[in-house]
């Protein structure tokens, strides 16, 4: 059987959403088989005695202690392909045969941000040290990325070949241990309680990171155009500053609950479940899992037709420009009040998600591998 050795982030490195992504996949190629994962597993090697942590995540572990532990590991044992699971460890492919290496870029948002085509400000520096990683990147042989719309983006500044760019969509955890539209009786009103919200009012969710991409200030203006029996139940990272004065300029800083986060499991989906709208007006996304979470929970969902957000939401979703305030604003409208389009919109939705798996990424991921070991193994490449 062919090995995989699957290099995730450094513990401590700030990144909820590559872990969940390296361990759900992990756990699917598992359950696929055709594929052994190499050593590390699903852990990220951790050094000396401090199991997680920011100095394990620090520049001098991720470029010099991690790749020093990747050349000891493959000493030890052979791999027919290596795996960087996050564009964010690129430097980690300095230490793997590029032939049979494979990354996941997630998505290009901070040399989009360098360039100005994004809202904020990423710092000076990002365009040099992100440029640095696209460099390694296009060494490997094969590039995976969530999305049509990131494999575009990718492509602005990669210079590779297509072909070597491939779409394999995540997964949303799907049952009654994860995402699903069937909730205990009574979880509605106990959810809405415990962040001091009105069961009497319509709940508008919006799941957002402190991210100036989320466009949380068109989610306030669309809020001050609904009726004031709409509440904005806010799950994630708090407004920015001027945000947060936007809100008081706008009069609905009292409609607005901040849940701060919540657990990512069954604390989430109640969330979803129990709010009667999801608004996701992103102006940028590499893959976008909250509308596909909220789908998988049987909320109507209102997103951008920016980025990726199309692919995931499809038809089942309302989508409308991220910069069209009132569009917003009628969408929401329109799902609260009508009943009929909130029942369409919600049975779309669960459709829509059961063709988002765990399973079928881990498949395409190990179509990905077999190429790259077979392309390598024809050429003689060792690792």
């Amino acid at each position: 059987m062919r090995r995989v050795l699957m290099l995730q982030n450094l513990a401590g490195f700030p990144s909820r959403s590559s872990v969940r992504y390296a361990t759900s996949l992990a756990l699917a190629i598992k359950g696929v088989g055709g594929f052994e994962l190499g050593s590390p597993e699903v852990r990220p090697p951790a050094f000396g005695r401090r199991v997680a942590g920011e100095a394990n995540a620090s520049r001098w572990g991720r470029l010099v202690r991690y790749p020093r532990t990747i050349r000891r590991l493959r000493l030890e044992k052979e791999h027919d392909v290596t795996h960087v699971i996050d564009h964010s460890h690129a430097n980690l492919l300095g230490a793997c045969e590029p032939r049979r290496s494979v990354v996941t870029l997630h998505d290009v948002i901070p040399m989009l941000s360098a360039l100005g085509e994004l809202d904020f400000d990423r710092g000076r520096l990002v365009k040099l040290t992100f440029g640095r990683k696209l460099r390694r990147i296009e060494r490997c042989a094969r590039i995976i990325v969530p999305s049509e719309a990131t494999k575009r983006q990718a492509l602005r500044f990669l210079d590779i070949k297509p072909q070597r760019v491939v779409v394999v969509p995540h997964g949303v955890e799907l049952g009654p241990d994860s995402f699903t539209h069937e909730g205990p009786d009574g979880e509605r009103e106990r959810v809405l309680a415990r962040y001091g919200i009105d069961p009497r009012k319509k709940v508008v969710l919006h799941v957002c990171t402190r991210n100036r991409y989320k466009n949380s200030p068109a989610v306030l203006r669309m809020l001050a155009k609904l009726p004031k029996d709409v509440a904005l139940f806010r799950v994630g990272g708090p407004l920015f500053d001027d945000e947060a004065d936007l809100a008081r300029e706008l009069g609905v800083t009292d409609r607005v609950v901040d849940a701060g986060r919540v657990p990512s499991d069954d604390g989430l989906a109640a969330c979803y479940r129990a709010s009667d709208v999801f608004v996701f007006p992103s102006t940028f996304e590499g893959f976008g899992w909250p509308p596909l979470e909220a789908m998988a929970c049987g909320t109507p969902v209102v997103t951008s037709n920016a980025a990726s957000l199309p692919e995931v939401a499809g038809d089942a979703g309302v989508q409308v420009d991220p910069k069209d305030d009132a569009a917003l604003a009628d969408a929401v409208r329109r799902v609260l009040d009508d009943p009929e389009e909130r029942t369409l919109r919600r049975e779309a939705g669960l459709e829509r998600a059961k063709t988002f798996t765990w399973e079928a990424c881990a498949r395409k991921t190990l179509d990905v591998y077999e190429a790259v070991a077979r392309e390598a193994d024809k050429a003689g490449v060792g690792f």
